[in-house]
């Protein structure tokens, strides 16, 4: 396949002058005299490691095609806030060039606490609450964006009174003030919020609890399995009305631990979960086409934290193109336009996020795919 690093007159002619991508073909890595180190922090095991796997999965993917440029030292994090530090300050004691981590917030905030203190790039590839430390940046889209999007798909959907059914592993006090705040400005009543463990078998109580509020709507926040069980359930007790997932639930599995009860559901993701109707308006939608004719033959469907592994190899690539210096590349990252298989970020000094708000869109299910809502 030929190398579909962003040209000079795809740059401009998309108003991206500055812009770097993903490598999907032949690459220059295998010329470098020293190797690019990078410490990956995931969840290959503990309560996210269903996202873990598929960070991991994308960054091995982009690390591969970039070939002997990168050398990545993989460690799991196991879902644990001392295990993750520990992990991370041993990669930093190993010499890595940049850091990759993690998939969770809590443990993502640990890894950022170390790396800055060391002075190295680092990239989250999961949703973490901005603002980020100044050697810290993100490949997915924040809490606020996704909250955003469910928010207004909800509305959309005619829908007013709005529960929220969320994992407590992820239920701080920021991120619930985060679904507030976005419920208020979105003109939706949030009436009640309710919190399930993550080693519950049944959501049968929590959900039955939450529904004697009446609500209209159904906001999921939890991973896979739970995403799709908490959708069977609110089914299967004959609630006909809106569910909308986090981007949680553009993870593959989805779907097939949802079952039926699937149909309808809302999800706000980037158009990589439905790349085969990317329309060509989309910035980035060359690099979305390129990355699928590339992966789902060898690897299957894709998903949204795929994509943030993908991309979080590619912007510390590009950071280090042509030297090692740890804070050359903290400087080019926050200055960086990066046109990825989530859309497209523009970073700055004060947005280490920097993905468009116009890369999230939202996807409904039907007949056990996606598809675009309203479509």
């Amino acid at each position: 396949m030929a190398d579909t690093r962003l040209s000079r007159r795809a740059a401009l002619g998309s108003g991206l002058a500055a812009a770097v991508s993903p490598l999907f073909g032949a690459t220059s890595g295998a010329a470098e005299e020293k190797p690019l180190k990078i410490g990956v922090l995931v969840d290959t095991s503990g309560p996210a490691s269903i996202h873990g796997e598929r960070q991991l999965l994308g960054v091995r993917y982009q690390a591969e095609l970039i070939g002997r440029g990168v050398q990545l030292d993989v460690r799991d994090t196991k879902g644990d806030v001392g295990t993750t530090r520990a992990e991370a300050v041993a990669l930093l004691r190993d010499g890595v060039d940049g850091l990759i981590g993690t998939s969770m917030p809590a443990t993502a905030a640990v890894v950022a606490e170390e790396a800055q203190t060391a002075g190295v790039p680092l990239v989250v590839p999961t949703t973490v609450l901005p603002p980020l430390p100044p050697f810290a940046f993100s490949s997915a889209a924040t809490p606020l964006q996704a909250r955003r999007q469910c928010m207004r798909a909800v509305r959309g959907a005619s829908a007013r009174r709005t529960a929220l059914l969320i994992a407590d592993t992820l239920a701080t006090d920021q991120a619930l003030k985060v679904y507030a705040e976005q419920a208020a400005a979105e003109g939706v009543e949030l009436v009640t919020v309710t919190k399930f463990t993550t080693s519950a078998t049944t959501l049968t109580e929590p959900v039955t609890t939450l529904l004697e509020q009446k609500p209209e709507a159904v906001i999921v926040a939890a991973p896979p399995p739970f995403n799709g069980l908490a959708a069977r359930t609110l089914r299967e007790l004959k609630w006909p009305g809106v569910i909308c997932c986090g981007p949680a639930a553009g993870h593959p599995g989805f779907l097939q631990a949802a079952g039926e009860a699937a149909e309808g559901v809302r999800v706000p993701a980037p158009w990589l979960l439905l790349a085969d109707r990317i329309p060509d308006t989309v910035p980035n939608s060359w690099v979305v086409r390129a990355f699928v004719a590339s992966f789902v033959p060898k690897h299957g469907p894709v998903g949204t934290f795929l994509g943030y592994g993908v991309d979080a190899v590619g912007m510390l690539y590009h950071a280090y193109a042509g030297h090692r210096d740890r804070q050359r590349a903290r400087a080019t990252l926050e200055h960086m336009t990066y046109v990825g298989v989530s859309g497209v970020f523009r970073m700055s000094p004060d947005n280490h996020s920097g993905l468009d708000d116009a890369a999230l869109m939202t996807f409904r299910a039907r007949n056990g795919q996606w598809v675009a809502d309203g479509a």
